[in-house]
C-alpha cells in the first residue's frame, strides 16, 4: 500500500524537510518520496494530510485516539495536535478511512486501523 500525498503537501513538506535534519525528518522524507503524488484537486477528502482530523483505533486494545496532524509550530498536545514529524503521523499521513496501518514501536508491533478523516 502506497501513501498518497496531494502536490501542495509534498511542496510544503519538502521545503520543510531541507532544514530538519532529525531522525524523525528522515523517516517523513522516505514516506513522501515513495508516496503517489497527485494534484489537489483530485485528492480524496479521506485521505489523512496537513491539518486532517483523524480517528484511529488501535487494534491490539481497541483503544481510539482522535488527533490532527499539524506543522510542528502548530503542535499542542492539550489539544490533540501532534506534529507531521511524529511517528505516528508519518506512519498515517497519505492513508485513508479504513486502512489498517501497521507500525513497529520500540514497545513492539501494533497496527491502526483509520477509523475517520476529516479535512477542511
Amino acid at each position: 500500500m502506497k501513501p498518497i500525498i496531494s502536490e501542495m503537501d509534498y511542496k510544503l513538506l519538502y521545503d520543510l524537510l531541507k532544514s530538519q535534519k532529525t531522525s524523525q525528518g528522515k523517516d517523513l522524507g522516505q514516506e513522501i518520496t515513495n508516496a503517489k503524488i497527485v494534484k489537489d484537486e483530485d485528492m480524496d477528502k479521506k485521505i489523512i494530510r496537513l491539518n486532517s482530523q483523524v480517528e484511529v483505533q488501535e487494534m491490539a486494545n481497541g483503544k481510539k485516539i482522535k488527533l490532527k496532524i499539524v506543522m510542528p509550530d502548530c503542535v499542542d498536545l492539550k489539544n490533540h495536535r501532534i506534529s507531521v514529524f511524529s511517528p505516528l503521523s508519518v506512519a498515517l499521513i497519505g492513508y485513508k478511512e479504513n486502512d489498517l496501518i501497521p507500525w513497529t514501536t520500540t514497545a513492539g508491533k501494533t497496527s491502526f486501523k483509520i477509523i475517520k478523516v476529516l479535512n477542511d
